[in-house]
């Protein structure tokens, strides 16, 4: 209910249709005060991080000839607690 008044009750379904639904959740991400985009990478837990943190590097300088003018790759490795 909205509103309740000498002229009755103005309910939401009056004026408005209500559905369930999702909304999307962001996060924004900078990096050095500018906006960056952030990609995880998670070892499964038989796997070698030597390996893994190669294949990463590989692939990133691999992709970085396609990158427009302007737009830098940055990596940071980290563990996950």
């Amino acid at each position: 209910m909205l509103r309740k008044g000498p002229a009755g009750l103005l309910r939401v379904e009056d004026i408005a249709t209500v559905e369930l639904g999702t909304v999307p959740q962001w996060t924004r991400v900078t990096a050095d005060g500018r906006d960056a985009v952030i990609f995880q990478v998670y070892q499964q837990p038989d796997a070698n991080t030597v390996q893994i943190a190669g294949d990463v590097q590989a692939k990133l300088h691999d992709y970085a000839g396609q990158l427009p003018r302007g737009v830098k790759l940055a990596s940071c490795m980290t563990r996950a607690s």
